[in-house]
């Protein structure tokens, strides 16, 4: 729908002076008009001045502000909800009839606070993100839509989008006390208190999309599956009667313990239904040594991981891949054995606990549609991280997009699958990121940096080009500082 104009309250009407409002006082702002919205809420790679379309391009929306709010001192913007992110990308679409979108996925913004009196900011062109632990934290979600040049005389896409919230259940233990008042009391007077406990959760992944499936077999979506993802809604709110609102854009974020729920965003082009069936497959990476009590276990590496899928793609018919995502699941360490918690839903974040993490692989695919995925050969991906100029400091997105469209035009092959991903930020890596480790860990007692990456995947292999052909680039050392030249770039 269309952005509607917010109706004025009695007193705005009456025509009096604005007040100057203290920074403490929360302001709220008249809505924008479109082409305020489009303007400042939004950040494309495409150049209009341009002809031809890059190999890879993008387009970032993001919500409208709906009220200033107040950073600086606890009291958090409002924005609008995802549902109008959608719709701003479909008209975003219908004024770009020339382009056409292969991929939707969520993305995440920090808001800034920027200056007193002035909107908080949203920072789209910067690739590293500051989780503080303690500090007032304020995020957006949006949408990046990665598009391709349109072909035929078709109508224009326009996208569809359905949430899937996990069912909530609850999970009972019991807990058993004995009682006596003499430790040489005779057991048969002992006396046996037993008591039962519950918690308020969510289904696992897999159930959640068994359940699905059974519902869109009699009510099938209204088009054609663009692709698939897992996203995460985060709160702070523990209470049985809460409900996630997959519709939120900002979170905030300064509590000591959070809450983070997994929930399903299915993208779809509108059209006839085509009746298909969603599916997931994933990779995980193999334990290479078990914990002791002295020592941490130890995975297989990332382009092991990516190994396995190319051997599961390369003898696998029939099925139309959406989606790969990796995906960072929790994990609890036993005394030999490490379990890797991809299915559950639900998590509880304490500031007082050091999480373990494992990265691991999804694959969301399609059966029933006569769409496949073209044939995957030899497959392969490759990392743009964004090159590191300082401590802390990556270049823009910008400039990373244009090394990406450089790389892609030497290389010259079809893309099957992108992703915007995030690493923690490793201070002694001279890159700023561990990128062939599949384990990672957060430290609760400090602030976190992560950086944003893309990964592109390919269904054939391909020759590293000649780095002369490419922009030159500068990096970081951290034990020299800056000048030294390098690739920032990973392939697996």
């Amino acid at each position: 729908m269309p952005p509607q104009d917010g109706n004025p309250s009695t007193s705005a009407m009456v025509p009096m002076p604005a007040p100057t409002l203290p920074e403490y006082i929360e302001e709220t702002i008249p809505p924008p008009s479109y082409e305020e919205i489009m303007g400042h809420q939004t950040q494309t790679s495409v150049q209009q001045t341009v002809a031809e379309l890059p190999p890879l391009a993008y387009v970032d929306i993001m919500p409208r502000l709906l009220k200033n709010g107040n950073i600086r001192n606890k009291i958090a913007p409002e924005f609008d909800k995802f549902s109008f992110v959608i719709e701003a990308a479909n008209q975003w679409l219908r004024s770009n009839p020339s382009f056409a979108v292969w991929k939707c996925e969520t993305v995440e913004r920090k808001v800034d606070g920027g200056r007193a009196g002035q909107p908080p900011i949203i920072e789209l062109e910067k690739m590293t993100i500051h989780h503080s632990t303690y500090g007032f934290n304020v995020f957006i979600r949006g949408v990046r839509m990665w598009l391709v040049k349109k072909t035929g005389q078709g109508p224009q896409q326009q996208l569809g989008l359905m949430n899937v919230v996990p069912e909530k259940k609850i999970v009972e233990w019991q807990t058993v006390r004995s009682g006596g008042l003499f430790m040489m009391e005779d057991p048969i007077y002992r006396s046996t208190i037993t008591r039962t406990h519950g918690f308020v959760t969510y289904d696992g992944l897999m159930e959640t999309i068994a359940k699905l499936n059974s519902k869109l077999k009699s009510c099938p979506l209204p088009g054609t599956v663009l692709n698939v993802e897992c996203a995460m809604m985060k709160t702070f709110e523990f209470a049985e009667d809460f409900k996630v609102d997959p519709d939120s854009t900002c979170y905030t974020s300064e509590s000591k313990m959070k809450r983070l729920t997994q929930i399903l965003r299915i993208f779809y082009i509108l059209g006839p239904p085509t009746c298909e069936e969603i599916c997931l497959k994933e990779f995980h990476p193999e334990m290479t040594k078990r914990p002791t009590p002295m020592g941490q276990p130890a995975f297989q590496s990332w382009p092991e991981l990516n190994g396995q899928l190319g051997f599961w793609l390369a003898n696998t018919s029939g099925i139309r891949v959406v989606n790969i995502q990796a995906f960072s699941a929790r994990t609890s360490k036993g005394r030999e054995t490490v379990n890797i918690m991809s299915d559950c839903t639900d998590e509880v974040q304490s500031s007082f606990t050091t999480r373990e993490y494992v990265k691991i692989l999804r694959v969301f695919y399609t059966t029933g549609s006569h769409i496949q995925s073209q044939p995957v050969v030899n497959f392969s991906s490759r990392l743009f991280l964004p090159v590191r100029i300082g401590r802390q400091m990556f270049e823009s997105m910008s400039q990373t997009m244009f090394r990406i469209e450089a790389w892609l035009r030497l290389v010259g092959l079809p893309i099957y699958n992108v992703e915007t991903i995030q690493y923690i930020l490793k201070e002694s890596s001279i890159v700023g990121a561990e990128l062939d480790k599949c384990t990672w860990s957060e430290n609760p007692t400090v602030g976190n940096f992560f950086v944003t990456a893309i990964r592109v995947y390919f269904p054939c292999a391909f020759n590293e080009p000649d780095p002369r052909l490419l922009p030159p680039q500068q990096y970081y050392d951290p034990a020299f500082g800056p000048g030294a030249s390098g690739d920032c770039c990973s392939i697996s």
